[in-house]
Parts: structure tokens; sequence; C-alpha cells
């Protein structure tokens, strides 16, 4: 595990982001000490000279192919970078209030940005400042143009997977379909009874999920941007909701709990339980099999992250080591790594191999060596083994546990006795 220390003796800032390039050779993290960094991913050095804004950074990306930077800053600027040397390549202005989200899309010819409130600020106080567009520029930073349409401040917008989409979400209960050559706008998403919070695409582009405070998340088609299906909650508003990029399963982050869901009907498959609070943050690896969460929600005290399998649902692993609430987790892109961050300003890389790698008879080399004990360990398409399956509540290691060859000696003779009796029984019936 490599630990990136972002603080300074004399003041401590929040770290924001943590994300790798998509080479997974370098980590950019991002700060409200108005600064971004580069960083080795495999022995935790300095790249770069520190990325400037003249506020806070609330984000951070990569371009798809690594040679660019994207921040957002409360000095109502996104900047593009260059993605190895941090030198600046342009100013992306024109917003008046703060600019929370930046992204490029698939290619990298396209930029998108939105402005709005910090969290905790009345939005009474900040009025003045128009939150209902989005803004559209090319891949070196030139504005294209602006995406007018919603009634209130939009809270996300996000590209289509194949870059020629934009889906924004809004307080005024709508989700808005665009192109994203000029900025047209193409369809109005309308069925939601409440502000609608996140907005998702799947991974072929085909369906779009949205989140709102009426409890629901509601699938939709991503052509013509009609409704197909509803997934409700009983307790509370499905706040986040994303695919898996294998597109089979969703997965909702809410005040009271993690769910994972069928991508396909919108039935409910599991709930995630362990963390001690809400869960900052959720999100798949790079191959649909496991999920990492963050327990540093609000109002939560969680110092840990937590792995579980993509299909089921089960927990796998729990990450320790934070001294303070985790607010984020991710996958590095081959799966192998999850760095995360916290509010102990540091962020951490752990090392998740074992997750990945162990299948099979290692698998069970491993379950017996190492002492594990109970089925939770293992993802689904393990807890389908008869042995493995038969694991739950016993301790795999003992002289005669399901795994020791004395276990299945007693269970050979019990079965050639009972042969034997019930051959006796029927030579008497004779």
């Amino acid at each position: 595990m490599a630990d990136f220390t972002t603080s300074t003796p004399e003041l401590k800032f929040s770290v924001h982001t943590g994300v790798f390039s998509p080479d997974g050779a370098r980590i950019l993290t991002a700060s409200d000490d108005q600064t971004a960094r580069l960083w080795d991913s495999r022995s935790g050095a300095r790249i770069a000279d520190s990325l400037r804004h003249e506020g806070g950074i609330s984000g951070a990306v990569f371009s798809p192919d690594g040679t660019r930077i994207l921040t957002a800053s409360d000095d109502k600027t996104a900047r593009l970078w260059d993605g190895w040397r941090g030198t600046e390549l342009a100013i992306l202005g024109g917003h008046e209030g703060r600019v929370y989200s930046a992204a490029f899309n698939a290619n990298g010819t396209r930029i998108l940005t939105v402005a709005g409130t910090r969290k905790g600020i009345p939005r009474l106080i900040m009025s003045s400042f128009d939150y209902k567009k989005a803004r559209l520029w090319d891949g070196n930073g030139a504005e294209i143009g602006v995406l007018q349409g919603h009634e209130r401040s939009i809270n996300r917008a996000v590209f289509s997977p194949d870059g020629t989409r934009i889906v924004t979400s809004s307080d005024d209960g709508t989700a808005r379909l665009w192109e994203s050559q000029r900025g047209t706008e193409i369809a109005v998403l309308k069925g939601h009874a409440g502000k609608v919070f996140d907005v998702a695409y799947s991974p072929d582009g085909a369906r779009i999920l949205t989140s709102s405070d009426d409890n629901t998340v509601r699938l939709w088609d991503g052509e013509r941007g009609t409704e197909i299906a509803v997934l409700r909650s009983r307790e509370d508003s499905l706040a986040e909701a994303v695919f898996s990029p294998d597109g089979t399963r969703i997965l909702t982050n809410s005040a009271t709990a993690v769910r994972l869901w069928d991508g396909r009907r919108g039935s409910e498959i599991a709930v995630l339980k362990g963390h001690q609070g809400t869960v900052a943050s959720a999100v798949f690896s790079a191959d649909s099999r496991r999920i990492v969460t963050a327990g540093g929600g609000n109002g939560s005290f969680d110092r840990t992250a937590r792995l579980w399998d993509g299909q089921s649902g089960t927990a796998i692993a729990v990450l320790t080591g934070h001294e303070d609430r985790v607010y984020d987790a991710v996958f590095s892109p081959d799966g192998t790594r999850v760095p995360t961050r916290a509010a102990d300003d540091t962020a951490r890389l752990w090392d998740v191999t074992w997750t990945s790698r162990i299948r099979g008879q290692e698998l069970r080399a491993r379950v017996c060596r190492e002492k594990l004990v109970g089925a939770t360990l293992f993802t689904f398409e393990e807890a389908r083994d008869p042995i493995i399956a038969g694991l739950g509540g016993t301790n795999p290691c003992e002289r005669r546990g399901p795994l020791s060859i004395s276990y299945w000696a007693d269970f050979a003779r019990r079965a050639w006795s009972w042969l034997e009796d019930a051959a006796r029984r029927l030579r008497r019936s004779i």
C-alpha cells in the first residue's frame, strides 16, 4: 500500500479527487488548496509541478488518451493541462459561478462543463448565478455552444459512450437529451415527480438511468428518450445510479443503502450491508466482477472501503487504515489496485490483486492455508462450486472440515455402508 500525503505542516486541505491515467502509470489528485497534482502510481513520487487554480479544485480528469488533464474549480473556470508536464493549455471561462463538473467525450474532441453551488450554501444567496446552462467546448478549449432549456439548476451532465449525445438532469424534475456537435436539444425526459439528481448512460448508449428524490430510478431509451422501467425504493431517494461496465447490473446509492439491481429487468438483487452510516461512493471494476464502496458519506464516521462481488453483492474484503472517514474509492484500469481518499488528508493505494486472481483449486488451497471461514469470501461464480457452497458457517481447515481428505473418506464409508444395507434389505424382500 502506498500513501500519498497532500497536506503541509502549516495547513491541511481536503482532497477532492484521485483518478488513474488510462495507462495506469499516473494518479491525479485535486484539492481545496487550489492545486491538482500528478503522482507516479507505483512509487507515489510527484511527477510534475502543481496545477494551480485561483480557487479550490472540485474535480479533475484525464483525457481518454491520457495526454491532457481537465480541472474544474471554484474560480468559475475549467482549465486544460498537458497530461505529462502539467503545463496549462487553455482556460475555459464564461460560467458565472463555481464550476463543479468538467468532462471529455469518448474521443476527447468535446468538453462539457457545468456550474453550481457548493453543498451547504443556500441557493437563494447564489440566485444571481445562472446554473440552468451547461457549456460545450471543443477538445482544445474553444467554446462551441451553450445548452439552454432547463427551468432550474442542472445537477449532472454526461456524454453518451460514443460521444455524440449529452444528457442533463435538473431540479426542474426533467432530464434532457442533446446532440454534441452544436448542443441542440433532442428530447425532454419527463416522468419524475421530484428533482432529478443523477443521470447515466448504459455502456452501449441504448439506455439512460435517472435518479430522483421521488424515491425512484427510471430507465429510458437512449435514442428517443421514452421511459422503459421504474426502480423503486420504499425508504428514501435513490440519489445515484450507474450501470456496470457490461450493462447487466445497476448500482444505486442512497442515504440508507447501496443496492444492486438487474440491469435488464430492474429487479433488486441485493443490499450491500456493512458500512456504518451512509456510503460516499460506490463503483464497479472495469470487468464488472467487483464493486468498491467508500463509507464516509454525510454524517458517517466510517473509515473503511469495502469490496463486493459485482454479480451477487456478497462481501469480499474490508480495506482499513485511514484515520478518518473515507470519501472516495475507485479501481485502477486493470482492477488490481484501489486508490482511496479520506478526511485524514491522505490518499492511499491498495493492492487487491488476490480478489481477481484467486480462483478454483488455488482458492480452495488458500481457504485451508489462511483459515478463511464462510462463503462470503467467494464470488457468485465460485459459490456455485458444490464444495465451496458448503463452507458457510464451518471452518474448512478443521480435521474433518469439508475440504479435508478425512471428510470425504468418512463420506465414502458412510455411502458404502448405506449401499450394503440397501442391498441386504433388497435380498430379504425377494
